[in-house]
Formats: C-alpha cells, structure tokens, sequence
C-alpha cells in the first residue's frame, strides 16, 4: 500500500498557504532547519519507498503520476507567474540552507505584513518537490516527461534540466561511457536490474562476516542512494552501491573502488552510516570483531580519505545530523 504521509504534509501547505498567518509560514519555514528536514526529506524517503514497493514499470508510472497530480492539481501557479524563462531568475539564500531559484512573480509583492510575501517560498517548496520526483524518475528509469505530457503538466514553472541531462546520459555511446574515471562503473543499471540484483544480493549470504544478513546490511546502506549530499547529488549511485556491496561483502576483486560524492563538511555524516552499520553488528548480530575491520571496510572500498583521518570520525554522536 502507498504510504503518503509525508505527500500530504506537503499539500497541505502547497494548497492552503493563502489562508496561514506570517507567523505559521515562518515557523514552518524554519522548524527542524526549513523545509528541507521538516518536508523534502521525509517526502523523498516516501517517494523512495513507494517505488522500491511497486513490482513492475506500470505501477511505478502509476505512483509517480499520483504525486504529478496530487501535487498540481490544488495549486494554479501557472496562472499567477510567466514563464520561468521569461521572468529570469535570480538566486538567494533560502530558509532551508540550500540555494534555490528565486522568481519574481507578477501579481504578488514582497510584503513582510502580508502572507503574500511568502509566495516566493511556497513557489520554491513546489518546485523542489518535482525535483525530488525527477531525481527518483531518473534513478528508477521513469519517464517523467512522458507522464508529464499525459496528466497535461505545465512545465513551465518547474526545473526540467535534470530530466534532460539524464536523458542525454542515457544515450552515451559505449566509447563515452567507458572514458569515465574507473571509480565510476561503467555501466548504468535500469530501474528493473537495479532491483533484480539488489533483490538477488537479500537471498545471498555475505563472505567473511559471519554471516550477517545480507538484507540487513542493504537496508542499511539503500539510503546512501536517496539521501543527498550539499551538492545535490545523492551520495553514491545504484550502481555504486550494487558495486560496494558486491566487493565489500562478497569479496568480489573485480569490483572497482567507488568515491562518494560528497562536500567539504560531510565526512562525519557519511562515516556515521558505517559507525551505526558497526554499532547494529555487534549489539543485534552478536558479531565479534574490533572497530577496525569496519573502518577497513570502507577503506577497501572507497577512496574517499585515508584511515588515520577516518577513525577520529568513527565514534558516536560525532556528528548530529541523521541519516
């Protein structure tokens, strides 16, 4: 069953902002560090987790069309602003820590007595959120624009660029794809195989970790694959991923070390995911071992930092962002 908590937290913003006070809009704004801890985030794990529950590309076009249509059917933006395009853009510091398009609208004014002001914000979380369903539609292997196209969605108001330049990824030649950087395998997964291999790696058993299960070990590291980096990019790939798990926890040599995308200030977020995948093999598992066969772990995968610049990071509550 599709889960849409977190959808609706959204929709009851985007359709009823007009009737809050300066004083709600603010505190929504600001609460948990903006929008992007109290709303995006938990919008994206949903999205995430409807589609990794739906079986079949059908059912998954049909997850993403409900959001499509639950998202645009109780806003009317387009009759408010021109064209994106036509307006230009100009960027600004949001509330949420991020940098985010500012438009500049035709029938509202930045009036800080007014919830009209907060129109720029309203128009922002909108288009964020279709950046959030383009980024799933592009590690899934949806067709957005096509979906788009069906439900007649005005793609005028919202950021297309990712969609396209997915697309133009998609169609690299064989040549092009294998002059990328070894760190990056050299092929890209569709949605389908992705799922496959990753439904493949549940049924096995993992090499040289006393048998922890392996279920458990890719629930703990999938997020990496939703969960962005500052530069808006998530921090490993599905092929990343796929390639970690089958060199760290099958001994597969043939699989290349993998970099971590990630920026200045995020290595004690991303060495947490290794210190609490430590901290549940020991207390669930039983599993017998010191701190530096975890850390080797990751340094016989990725080659991101060296060990003596990991272990001051591996320890808990280094860092209080969650993952």
């Amino acid at each position: 069953m599709i889960k849409s908590e977190a959808l609706y937290d959204c929709l009851k913003i985007l359709n009823n902002w007009r009737e809050l006070s300066n004083t709600e809009l603010v505190e929504i704004a600001n609460s948990h560090y903006g929008f992007g801890q109290s709303l995006i985030k938990p919008f994206r794990l949903e999205l995430r987790h409807n589609i990794l529950s739906s079986k079949s590309l059908q059912e998954k076009k049909d997850v993403i069309k409900s959001y499509i249509y639950e998202l645009h059917r109780g806003t009317n933006f387009e009759g408010e602003i021109k064209s994106v395009e036509d307006l230009g853009i100009a960027e600004f510091p949001d509330l949420w820590g991020e940098t985010v398009e500012q438009v500049k609208v035709t029938s509202f004014k930045m009036n800080p007595e007014s919830g009209n002001g907060f129109f720029y914000i309203i128009l922002s979380l909108y288009r964020l959120l279709f950046n959030e369903i383009q980024d799933c539609c592009n590690v899934f292997d949806i067709p957005f624009l096509e979906i788009c196209n069906e439900l007649g969605l005005p793609l005028n108001i919202i950021d297309i660029n990712s969609t396209l330049e997915y697309e133009k990824r998609k169609n690299l030649s064989a040549s092009e794809k294998l002059s990328k950087p070894q760190s990056q395998p050299a092929i890209i997964l569709s949605q389908s195989d992705f799922e496959g291999r990753l439904q493949e790696l549940r049924n096995s058993e993992s090499v040289g970790w006393q048998k922890l299960p392996m279920d458990m070990v890719v629930d703990h590291f999938i997020v990496m694959t939703i969960e962005k980096s500052r530069n808006g990019e998530p921090f490993l790939t599905p092929e990343q991923l796929y390639s970690f798990l089958k060199k760290g926890f099958h001994k597969d040599t043939t699989q290349p070390k993998q970099s971590i995308n990630c920026v200045k200030g995020e290595k004690g977020f991303v060495i947490k995911r290794f210190y609490e995948f430590y901290v549940i093999a020991v207390s669930k598992f039983n599993y017998q071992s010191i701190k530096e066969d975890f850390i080797d772990l990751f340094l016989d995968c990725f080659d991101n930092w060296e060990k003596k610049t990991i272990i001051p990071f591996f320890k808990p509550e280094k860092t209080k962002k969650r993952w």
